[in-house]
């Protein structure tokens, strides 16, 4: 799924069975998708997965934080 409105992408990625990943970006705008890449991912995806152990380490520190 993919919903562009004017300055926000709303994109929905189906990673496995029963596990879904809503992204909201205010920077990939154009909703544009990587044909190179296998499986078709969008630019979001792609910039999230090549910067996600920083976002993941951030999650972990506030879910120590909120314990």
């Amino acid at each position: 799924m993919l919903s562009i409105r004017p300055n926000v992408t709303l994109s929905s990625h189906d990673l496995r069975r029963g596990r879904n990943v809503v992204m909201l970006s205010t920077q990939h705008i154009d909703g544009s998708v990587d044909d190179e890449e296998q499986d078709c991912k969008s630019h979001d995806i792609l910039v999230y997965n090549s910067c996600k152990g920083g976002v993941d380490t951030v999650q972990a520190h506030m879910g120590k934080m909120v314990h």
